[in-house]
């Protein structure tokens, strides 16, 4: 399995079905206008929570430090082909300066 982009909606609040590791989870993202960030958080198929309210920040694996087992293992990570702030800002997902990706572990193995 190569990297994998999530795909991103025009909306300040979303989720939608993913398959990460041949794993369904859902992904809820939510925008915080007055601070400016996403949040992100990850359910099971029946809505158990797995992570909750990680906030996505540039280059920063969002599943690290998360110990549910149940979680996929590889890496999530908000990445940037121009981004320079920190945190991405609404529209930088919408306007493709930012993407949200996965990587297995497999391909982060060799």
């Amino acid at each position: 399995m190569a990297v994998e982009t999530i795909q991103w909606f025009d909306a300040p609040a979303f989720e939608q079905i993913v398959l990460l590791d041949e794993t369904s989870y859902i992904l809820q993202m939510q925008y915080n206008s007055t601070h400016e960030y996403w949040a992100l958080n990850i359910f099971t198929r029946d809505r158990v929570a797995l992570l909750t309210g990680k906030r996505l920040l540039l280059d920063v694996d969002l599943l690290a430090g998360a110990t549910d087992e149940r979680l996929p293992k590889g890496r999530l990570m908000a990445v940037s082909s121009g981004e320079t702030l920190a945190r991405p800002k609404y529209e930088s997902f919408l306007n493709e300066t930012c993407f949200l990706v996965y990587a297995s572990k497999d391909d982060l193995v060799g």
